[in-house]
Parts: C-alpha cells; structure tokens; sequence
C-alpha cells in the first residue's frame, strides 16, 4: 500500500503519522520518507478475516490533533478461500413414494460460497430434482440441503445404491462426497370386495 502525505506546517516543526486500514482488519502504521508512505500487508495475515474485495483507508494525524482520512476509492482482492464440512444421514428404509435423505453443510472458508451438489444411483431412484442442485452457505453459517429419492412399488427388501458429490464454487479442490443403500420398506396393502352373497 503506498500513499504520498505532506503537510503545510512541516517546515515550522509540525510532524504527522499516517496510518492505514483494511476492512475487516485492525489499523497499522505505514512508514513514511519525505512524505511517501508504504506498508506490506501479506495476504496469509488477512485471509481468514474475509475474502474478496476489501476497502482500504489512509488517516493522517499530526502533532497538533488534526486528522484527516480518506479512502481514496481503493481496495484490495483478497483470495477467497474454502473448507466447508458435510453432515450425511444414515442409509434408510422407505415405502414406496418419495423419500428424503437431508444433510447439512457448514462454510467455513472466508467468503459466501455456492456448493455444487450432484447425486446418481444404481437403479435411478434419485429424483430428477436432486440429481444436480447449488446451495449458497454464507459465511460461517450453516445449511440444509435434501436429496429426495422416487421409491417405485417394488418387492420389499429390494435396493438401491446411490452416491453424491459435492464441490465448492470459491476454491473447486475443495470436495466431499457420500455414498448410501436405499431400501424398498414392506407396506401393508390390501383392499377386499365381496364377489357373490
């Protein structure tokens, strides 16, 4: 960060300190030569405060308690980062119809973050909704997501093995994944007409 101070008073003894900040981070002192101020923030120290573009102010205070600040329109692009972790259900045991597996993902990188969330299955029970979805999970939070399967009338006992993968929008290394076995339930069924007297 570099900025240019001068003050009109400097020849009659008045001296000034200037000082910098970025958003989200704590104010430090730049150092100054005749006037031209520099400071080196490296991007590991501010990283994990938050990602992306981030302001920057300049303040200048001198010896006799006058200040000025201004940030002069400028920012900086800090990398946004990922690392988020997954809850999965258990396998389950459904009757025929709909059946919702729900999990939960918590962001913890240093921005908002869209997680892309795609699922398949051996025998195609995942429902067409559920086969390719995004959640958005801000910053230090926590969402749900549900992946639904379509369950056909079929014998009980009968399953289905199904997989999901996840991939983070802000860093895509940053995986997950989950595998699972779903099973037709018995249900119970039975529907009696008189034929004859």
């Amino acid at each position: 960060l570099n900025v240019t101070a001068s003050d009109v008073n400097s020849d009659d003894g008045d001296s000034f300190s200037v000082y910098t900040t970025i958003e989200y981070d704590t104010e430090k002192e730049m150092t100054c030569n005749a006037g031209s101020c520099t400071l080196t923030v490296a991007e590991a120290s501010v990283i994990d405060q938050m990602g992306g573009e981030r302001s920057v102010t300049f303040r200048i205070a001198d010896s006799w308690d006058a200040e000025f600040s201004d940030g002069f329109s400028q920012s900086v692009d800090v990398t946004k980062t990922s690392d988020f972790v997954m809850v999965s259900p258990a396998d389950g045991s459904f009757q025929p119809g709909s059946a919702d597996y729900d999990f939960t993902i918590t962001n913890n990188g240093n921005y908002e973050d869209t997680f892309t969330v795609t699922a398949a299955s051996d025998n195609a029970w995942v429902a067409s909704g559920s086969l390719s979805q995004d959640v958005t999970v801000a910053k230090d939070a926590t969402e749900t997501f549900t992946i639904t399967m379509d369950v056909p009338n079929a014998a009980a006992g009968i399953v289905d093995h199904w997989s999901m993968a996840v991939e983070a929008d802000n860093d895509a290394s940053q995986t997950d994944s989950h595998s699972g076995i779903t099973t037709v339930l018995f249900k119970s069924d039975v529907s009696v007409s008189i034929g004859t007297d």
